[in-house]
């Protein structure tokens, strides 16, 4: 599961590359297509950020809502300035925009996800005016007092390359690498949604002057926003809220796709009900937490879901219950020595951040395993109830082990 997840990122992080390259490279066939239906293609990035702030909105990520009211903003702004080769004299503004637009992106870190009807949507809306109305004031100061000399060294441009000052193409690439981090760190839907906004608003401004490449780049980001938003709610609805993994309908509706040869695997903490006693059910949640980020980790070719209450399954495709054996002998070992950490005060429980402190004390689960295939059963209910009984008997013999059927 983690080299599938590594390759989940690889995807999130290479698919808005794949988007922009034959944009950038196809632009003068992509302006021929624009340039008879000019209106309608101008005023489109509007229609899909607006759409995508409605949606945000419905699934409760205001996040995504704060960066599309800040792509609209920014759109409406390089439309009112729009440069051409022939005419630059709106260069300042555009920088204004490359070093403004990338900061207020990374802001919306600051907040929590809501519905848009709260507080922090009215503090970053407010928060946005207000930079615009400071841009708006250094604007006018900076036309009423010519640039010196030495702000011309520091602004200094390659108008063969790009009309934007190449310190503000260094911070823009700063940007981006630092949102290509948070997406390879945390792998989260906001920071695909981030690190997507910012390649295509930093391609935007750096190739400004070619015709109709704000509407190109703007229209895509809005697809590609929509696209992630509705496909991170999908995933949403099929995971479990507490863990983060995979539900139990998410399950069932792989069970459909299973293929010729497969197993499945129940695995269930031993003696959870003593956890929840003893240290409280905030506690008996953490737990389940941590396990199920480990299960994620070690579950090799396997996908695991939380099957209810503190039972887990994971299903082996392509495996035989011999196959997948050897590897769960492996992963019940890794739980039983999985160390975890709690305040005597049962505040939190923690893998490793509370080991050398003072007043913290250790919680160690086991997990006993019940697996079967498909090799001698013809349904995935019969594997899964034969995999059940070989639980429970897991369980009769002593726990913490495996038993295959």
């Amino acid at each position: 599961m983690f080299k599938k997840l590594k390759a989940s990122t690889w995807f999130h992080f290479l698919m808005p590359v794949c988007f922009l390259i034959p944009l950038l490279v196809g632009l003068g066939y992509g302006s021929a297509y624009v340039k008879p239906s000019h209106d309608f293609f101008m005023k489109l990035p509007y229609v899909l950020l607006v759409c995508v702030v409605v949606l945000a909105h419905t699934f409760k990520r205001s996040r995504v809502a704060m960066l599309s009211f800040t792509l609209l903003i920014g759109y409406w702004i390089i439309q009112q300035f729009q440069p051409t080769p022939e005419n630059l004299s709106t260069n300042i503004e555009f920088s204004l925009v490359a070093l403004i637009m990338p900061a207020t992106i990374f802001s919306i870190y600051l907040f929590k996800d809501t519905d848009l009807l709260n507080k922090s949507f009215f503090v970053y809306a407010v928060t946005i005016v207000f930079t615009l109305y400071w841009g708006y004031l250094l604007l006018k100061h900076l036309k009423a007092n010519p640039i010196s000399t030495v702000d011309n060294v520091i602004f200094y441009t390659l108008p063969n390359i790009s009309n934007i000052p190449i310190i503000l193409i260094g911070y823009m690439s700063l940007c981006l690498v630092g949102s290509t981090t948070m997406l390879f760190k945390y792998k989260r839907p906001i920071d695909v949604s981030v690190y997507t906004a910012l390649l295509f608003v930093s391609s935007a401004l750096f190739f400004i002057t070619t015709p109709y490449v704000p509407c190109i780049l703007f229209t895509t980001l809005g697809a590609l926003l929509l696209v992630y938003l509705i496909s991170a709610s999908q995933k949403l609805a099929f995971n479990d809220p507490l863990t983060g993994i995979p539900a139990r309908n998410a399950m069932e509706s792989d069970l459909r796709n299973l293929g010729r040869r497969y197993s499945i695997a129940m695995l269930d903490i031993d003696h959870f009900k003593n956890v929840n006693d003893e240290f409280g059910h905030v506690i008996g949640d953490d737990v389940l937490k941590l396990i199920a980020k480990k299960l994620e980790q070690l579950s090799g070719q396997g996908k695991v879901y939380r099957y209810g209450g503190e039972e887990f399954a994971i299903i082996f495709k392509g495996q035989r219950a011999a196959d997948a054996q050897d590897y769960l002998e492996f992963l019940r070992a890794a739980i039983e020595h999985y160390e975890m950490y709690t305040r005597l005060n049962n505040s939190h429980v923690s893998d490793s951040a509370l080991a050398n402190e003072v007043d913290s004390e250790k919680v160690k689960v086991t997990i006993s395993i019940g697996l079967s295939d498909n090799q001698k059963l013809s349904t995935p209910a019969e594997v899964i109830e034969a995999a059940d009984n070989a639980l429970y008997e897991a369980k009769d013999k002593g726990r913490n082990r495996i038993i295959s059927r």
